[in-house]
């Protein structure tokens, strides 16, 4: 089978995420036909309207209350603002995103807020663990969902995935309480709709997941667009890969055959495939950089302590 072009992987991400979106509102809309009728059907309908409004504004900061972030100045690292200053005028973001640090062994990167209030932290892991032009890829990759408005999107499918459960839940509990009704009266048990109610919260979450995937995607290709530089990525995903099974496998027994574990039930697509996507992006560039000659893989890079002040590296 012949691998996507760049362009043909973003027609295609586009259009997973209209339809996976789509199907989330649909599955909405039925449960509610299926519990109250049209009249609560419209009524749905019109709530996930009023989501698409407000669920990206629902408390996206308390994520980094709970990782116990600490805001970066630009005195606090110089070098991490200098990359953000040009990736986020590369991407055409017009409010520059607020860096925080995290105080965690582990290597992540994320994005909370929307593109007026967007935030990005990163981890004291990542920040020891990757040289700067790995770094500047992560940071590509985050400014990405900035620009393509990942978080509400899935912010907005996140909510309408947890209606679709408690909905659901609601109906079954209702069914549950009629029951006893079918063995003194006429009354017949509705086992279509007790089957769709069973099935569809669990349809909605691999939906949810498979959109999650999708905009993964989408912000590498961004990401390497940004920063012309494919490889720098493919050898941050490498190195992330690799350090987070290396620690994972000194305290846990995983099996051999990664792939063994449905893709279907993560949030991520495999670090395989992204690596592929990337690759073919770099072969269709006029003249992307350069592959690191050497990836180093299995040893520690140097600590890059990136400017920041002593008040977050003592705290290790």
């Amino acid at each position: 089978m012949t691998p996507l072009t760049t362009i043909e992987q973003q027609r295609r991400n586009q259009i997973q995420t209209g339809l996976l979106v789509g199907g989330l509102g649909s599955a909405l809309a039925l449960v509610g036909g299926l519990l109250g009728g049209i009249d609560l059907m419209i009524i749905t309908i019109a709530l996930i309207l009023v989501l698409v409004i407000i669920a990206p504004y629902v408390s996206p900061f308390l994520v980094l209350h709970l990782h116990k972030a600490e805001v970066l100045t630009e005195t606090d690292s110089a070098s991490l603002y200098a990359l953000l200053n040009d990736l986020t005028a590369k991407a055409h973001v017009s409010h520059r995103p607020t860096l925080y640090y995290i105080p965690s062994k582990m290597m992540n990167a994320f994005t909370v807020g929307l593109r007026h209030n967007a935030s990005i932290g990163i981890t004291d892991g990542l920040l020891r663990n990757m040289n700067r032009r790995e770094l500047n890829a992560i940071l590509a990759h985050e400014v990405s969902h900035i620009k393509n408005q990942d978080m509400r999107i899935i912010a907005i499918a996140d909510t309408m995935n947890q209606l679709i459960r408690i909905l659901s839940i609601i109906g079954l509990l209702w069914l549950l309480f009629s029951l006893p009704l079918s063995l003194f009266t006429e009354y017949v048990i509705p086992w279509l709709v007790i089957i769709i109610l069973l099935v569809l919260p669990s349809v909605s979450t691999l939906m949810k997941m498979k959109l999650s995937r999708t905009r993964e995607f989408e912000a590498d290709r961004t990401a390497a667009e940004l920063t012309q530089d494919p490889h720098a990525l493919i050898s941050a995903l490498s190195r992330l890969e690799y350090r987070q099974w290396h620690w994972l496998t000194q305290f846990f027994s995983f099996p051999s055959d990664t792939a063994s574990i449905p893709a279907q039930l993560s949030s991520h697509p495999a670090t395989d495939e992204r690596i592929e996507r990337l690759k073919i992006q770099a072969k269709e560039m006029t003249a992307p950089l350069q592959a690191p000659t050497l990836l180093g893989l299995n040893r520690m890079m140097p600590r890059h302590k990136w400017e920041l002040t002593q008040r977050l590296w003592n705290k290790e």
